[in-house]
C-alpha cells in the first residue's frame, strides 16, 4: 500500500472527503479510528482503488511550526558566515514536532563561494599601515617595507604638485594669452562681415504657397548707405556697389539629424567687404604671428611638464627599490594596453584596462604595489 499526503474538505453530502492527484475522490475508510477534519493534512495510506474513487485511511496528521532559519554563505576554507535570520512556517510529521521544536532554530547554506573568507585568506600588511586581502589565496599576513598603491600615487601628485608649481602658472598664463590674441583676432575679422537679413513670411490663405517662406533682403552698404543688390554677383563671386565698394559673397547650407530631429536644413548668407579685409589684414598678420610664437612657448612648457612628471615618477620608484630599464608597448590601445615592462633584471607585462594597471605576472608584492602606482606616468 502507497501513502500520500491529503488535504481534507466538505463534500457535497456533507462528509469530510479529499483528493488524489489523479483527480479520483478519496474517503476515508468507514474502520478508521481517525476522522480527520475539513482543512487537516494526514499521511495516508490507500486501501484500494476504483475507477471514479479510492478508500484511504489516516495515519499520521501532518502540522504546521514556526521555525527560525539563519542563513549561511560559506567560503573555500569551509568557513560560514550569516547574512540574513527569518521566521518560516514549515509542515512537518506530528512525530517529528518534539524534535523540530527541541532545535528552535535551522541553518541554512544558500551560497557557496569559491575564494577564502577574511580570516583565512592572505594578507598583505604595507609600511603606511594599509593592509589588503587576496581572497584568492590561503595564507597568512604578510609584511613588505613599502606603501601601499594608494599611499604612493599620493606621495607622486603631492611632489608633482610641488615641483610643476611655476610651470602649471605659466601653462595658464600663456593660455590664457592665447585666448585673448584669438580672441581679438575673431572680433577683427567680424569687422569685414555684412550679413544678409532673413526673415520667414507666413503662407496668404487660399494661396498657391504651402508652409513658411524665406525671404533674404538686401543689406545697406556701409559706405554710401545703397542697398546692395547680391543677386548681381560675377563669375569670381564679387559684388559692385554704386560706390565703388566690392564685396565677395559667400554661402554656407548645412542639415543636422539626431535621434529627435529627422533633418533641420540651415542656411547662411554674408558678404565679405573686400577693402576693410585688407584694412584687417594689417592687424591681424603681427597678431597672428604673436600667436604662433605663443604656441610654441606653450608646446615646450607642457613638454618640461610631462619630462618633470615622468622624471618623478622614477624618483619615487628608485626610491622604493624599482629601477626601470626599458618599456615595451605589445599593443596600444585606448582601452586595453598591453605593455612590457622590464626593471631590475626582471620582465613583467601590464595591461591597462580603462587607465588602472593590472599587472598579470607573478612578482614580489613590494613591486607590484609601485609598479601599480606609478606605471600610469612612466608611458
Amino acid at each position: 500500500m502507497r501513502e500520500v499526503v491529503l488535504k481534507f474538505f466538505k463534500g457535497k453530502r456533507g462528509n469530510v472527503i479529499s483528493r488524489l492527484s489523479s483527480g479520483k475522490i478519496a474517503l476515508v475508510n468507514k474502520n478508521s479510528e481517525i476522522q480527520p477534519k475539513v482543512g487537516e493534512k494526514w499521511v495516508c495510506k490507500i486501501n484500494f482503488e476504483k475507477e471514479r474513487f479510492a478508500v484511504i485511511t489516516p495515519i499520521e496528521k501532518i502540522v504546521k511550526v514556526t521555525v527560525t532559519v539563519k542563513k549561511f554563505e560559506q567560503y573555500k576554507c569551509g568557513c560560514k558566515k550569516q547574512y540574513d535570520v527569518k521566521q518560516e512556517t514549515i509542515e512537518v510529521k506530528e512525530s517529528e514536532l518534539s524534535e523540530i521544536q527541541k532545535q528552535k532554530e535551522r541553518e541554512e547554506i544558500t551560497f557557496t563561494w569559491n575564494y577564502y573568507c577574511d580570516n583565512c585568506c592572505k594578507k598583505i600588511r604595507y609600511s603606511c599601515g594599509h593592509e589588503i586581502k587576496i581572497t584568492s589565496e590561503k595564507g597568512g599576513t604578510k609584511v613588505v617595507d613599502v606603501p601601499c598603491s594608494d599611499c604612493i600615487t599620493q606621495e607622486y601628485l603631492k611632489s608633482v604638485e610641488q615641483r610643476t608649481k611655476e610651470l602649471r602658472a605659466k601653462e595658464n598664463s600663456l593660455e590664457q594669452e592665447i585666448r585673448k590674441i584669438m580672441s581679438e583676432i575673431e572680433s577683427l575679422r567680424k569687422q569685414c562681415v555684412i550679413e544678409i537679413p532673413m526673415v520667414i513670411k507666413k503662407p496668404v490663405p487660399g494661396s498657391c504657397i504651402v508652409g513658411y517662406e524665406k525671404i533674404w533682403l538686401k543689406p545697406k552698404c556701409p559706405y554710401c548707405n545703397r542697398e546692395i543688390n547680391w543677386g548681381e554677383v560675377d563669375n569670381r563671386g564679387i559684388i559692385k556697389c554704386q560706390c565703388g565698394a566690392k564685396y565677395e559673397y559667400r554661402y554656407k547650407s548645412e542639415w543636422t539629424e539626431d535621434a529627435f530631429n529627422p533633418g533641420r536644413h540651415y542656411e547662411y548668407r554674408w558678404l565679405i567687404d573686400l577693402k576693410k579685409e585688407q584694412e584687417v589684414k594689417k592687424q591681424v598678420e603681427p597678431l597672428g604671428q604673436r600667436l604662433i610664437e605663443l604656441s610654441e612657448e606653450l608646446e615646450k612648457v607642457r613638454k618640461e611638464i610631462k619630462e618633470t612628471k615622468k622624471a618623478i615618477a622614477q624618483e619615487i620608484a628608485k626610491k622604493y627599490g624599482i629601477k626601470i630599464e626599458k618599456i615595451e608597448t605589445i599593443s596600444e590601445d585606448k582601452e586595453q594596453g598591453r605593455y612590457r615592462v622590464h626593471y631590475n633584471d626582471r620582465v613583467t607585462e601590464i595591461l591597462m584596462d580603462d587607465g588602472m594597471p593590472i599587472i598579470e605576472s607573478d612578482i614580489p608584492e613590494e613591486h607590484k604595489a609601485v609598479l601599480s602606482a606609478l606605471f600610469p606616468y612612466f608611458t
